[in-house]
């Protein structure tokens, strides 16, 4: 029985966190996702530019699917990153787009752009993100982390629903996954009221990986039997992500990571295994890690959390849930 008094229950969970990360660079530093039969399906890669997003789309494109769209904030990163997936695959049905997340009036274009080329979308993988910034404000007045993590993916979900619900054949629904991370341990009711105003850093972080988890229960919930949708943590990757610290930091994380952190084709792993695995399709409503459910924290099954922060996320976003 997990603690329900504040600090233990945080202690619990922090010990829950490292269990779980240590379990994973053991008996899982080399993870492989199988190959799953997704001919005439249409693929949307959130971050597809860089890092993990773009071995994702690299791994799928090797499953032969209809077309895969990667976005990218940055259109010669983008077109860089396409250039570079044509050549390892072989395959060019491929597209970039572009997408700010930090701008809503980004994530609306990105939206209405994709809506135009593709009538069903199979499935939706939104894994772009920050794990270390400045604190600052977006052009829409929210914090930079929140939005980047949170807002501009419930944002870009809610705009494709009727392409996912298109999409979704009896016994053969749509599919949506949001990336988390073990950080969600982290994340305390009392931190997420803070999320807005004073919370940043590893809490922040922490409580926008929290807020995904709840989104995955919302929609869950919202959208089954025609669309799936769950929660991903990839685990600790050896990319690039450390490139966006300070200079003094980003020589010593890389040397960290490159160490003790599984490769990125690995990292990619649990996203593609959910996003084509036919098992993935049968039940909805996960938190997974190295290829498998895993019990997340107990904030990110209580609807009671859930409903508030989902109906903040809606009204933040300009949508009626």
């Amino acid at each position: 029985m997990v603690p329900t008094n504040t600090i233990f229950e945080s202690i619990f969970y922090l010990l829950v966190a490292l269990y779980n990360t240590f379990i994973e660079m053991i008996f899982y530093s080399k993870l492989k996702a199988p190959k799953s039969d997704i001919s005439g399906q249409v693929f949307v890669i959130t971050g597809g530019n860089a890092g993990i997003g773009k071995d994702i789309a690299r791994q799928i494109l090797d499953m032969n699917p209809k077309k895969v769209y990667i976005t990218s904030r940055s259109a010669e990163r983008g077109q860089k990153a396409l250039n570079e997936l044509k050549a390892a695959t072989g395959k060019d049905n491929i597209e970039v787009l572009s997408l700010n997340l930090d701008s809503l009036a980004s994530v609306k274009k990105a939206a209405e752009e994709l809506k135009k080329k593709e009538e069903k979308i199979d499935n939706l993988i939104l894994n772009a993100g920050i794990g270390f910034y400045k604190k600052g404000l977006t052009e829409d007045g929210y914090d930079i982390m929140y939005q980047s993590n949170h807002l501009g993916h419930h944002l870009f979900l809610e705009l494709l629903l009727p392409n996912l619900r298109a999409a979704a054949k009896p016994g053969h629904p749509a599919r949506v996954q949001l990336t988390s991370s073990t950080a969600h341990f982290g994340a305390t009711e009392s931190s997420l009221s803070k999320m807005e105003t004073t919370a940043s850093g590893m809490t922040q972080y922490s409580n926008t990986k929290m807020m995904n988890l709840l989104m995955v229960r919302y929609y869950s919930k919202k959208l089954s039997p025609d669309v799936v949708v769950h929660g991903i943590h990839p685990g600790g990757v050896d990319s690039d992500f450390t490139q966006k610290f300070p200079e003094k930091m980003a020589k010593y994380g890389k040397m960290i990571t490159s160490k003790a952190f599984r490769t990125v084709e690995s990292g990619a792993a649990t996203s593609v295994f959910v996003a084509t695995h036919p098992d993935a399709g049968k039940i909805t409503g996960r938190y997974w890690s190295n290829m498998q459910t895993l019990a997340p924290h107990r904030i990110a099954t209580d609807d009671i959390v859930m409903n508030r922060y989902m109906t903040r996320s809606f009204e933040e976003i300009k949508i009626k849930s």
